[in-house]
């Protein structure tokens, strides 16, 4: 409606651009509209974010670190484009690299939620599982509302650091929050699989993909799945994923 409203808008395009890679797993949609909101505005820093994030989804690392380059020399306050940089580098298996951007992102504003997650999750797949636990807590203490993804991966870090029984409760009170409300099924894997129910994160992950999570676009790239890979069930699941591209 809004760009039969007015042609000339770019952020309907990058807004479809998002639904397309996230839900549907429609990759080449998405690159239409992304490229239709920048030929609008060139110097949509966001939509360049959005780009990097599909770049990363596609496997294609370098063209993503051009894309949030761009971004971020275009809005260098917008914090938020060092996590995608840096999920692009743990991507990669760049620690170095995907530290030094979230340790640039605190620097400039130490009470930014995500970046407190996304080193949590770095930290987490170096196996440094005390230091992801503390940095995964700061990230909710400071998000307004989590969200159970982020609580997830809390569970997940204190289950790899001998917490199993913290993880155990995280599962219990997302199936009691269920009973009123959406809990995405990709939470459930994330703390299954840090404590290494490898079938029951893999059960949770055919759910997300039935509930087409966002999560599942990133799923060929993502090192946070990286203990289910060598599963046959994982390799059939992405098979299906792909599928829908």
């Amino acid at each position: 409606k809004a760009i039969a409203l007015n042609r000339l808008l770019g952020d309907p395009h990058r807004a479809l651009g998002q639904v397309a890679r996230d839900f549907d797993g429609d990759f080449a949609a998405a690159d239409a509209e992304f490229a239709a909101a920048l030929e609008r505005n060139p110097r949509d820093a966001d939509t360049l974010a959005q780009v990097a994030l599909l770049r990363i989804a596609q496997g294609r690392f370098e063209e993503a670190r051009l894309a949030v380059d761009q971004a971020m020399a275009i809005d260098p306050l917008a914090t938020w484009f060092s996590t995608v940089a840096a999920f692009a580098a743990a991507c990669e298996r760049r620690w170095d690299d995907a530290e030094a951007e979230l340790r640039a992102a605190l620097e400039f504003n130490d009470l930014f939620a995500p970046a407190y997650a996304e080193r949590g999750r770095l930290l987490l797949l170096q196996g440094r599982y005390a230091d992801a636990v503390a940095s995964l807590q700061r990230a909710v203490d400071l998000a307004a509302e989590p969200g159970p993804i982020l609580e997830a991966r809390l569970a997940h870090a204190r289950a790899r650091a001998g917490d199993a029984a913290a993880a155990r409760v995280a599962l219990d009170r997302f199936a009691d929050r269920a009973r009123s409300a959406y809990v995405p099924a990709a939470a459930f894997a994330i703390v299954h699989a840090g404590l290494g129910e490898t079938a029951e994160a893999l059960r949770w992950l055919e759910t997300a993909a039935a509930e087409r999570a966002p999560q599942l676009a990133f799923l060929a790239v993502n090192p946070e799945w990286t203990s289910l890979r060598d599963d046959e069930r994982f390799t059939a699941l992405l098979e299906k994923v792909k599928a829908r591209r």
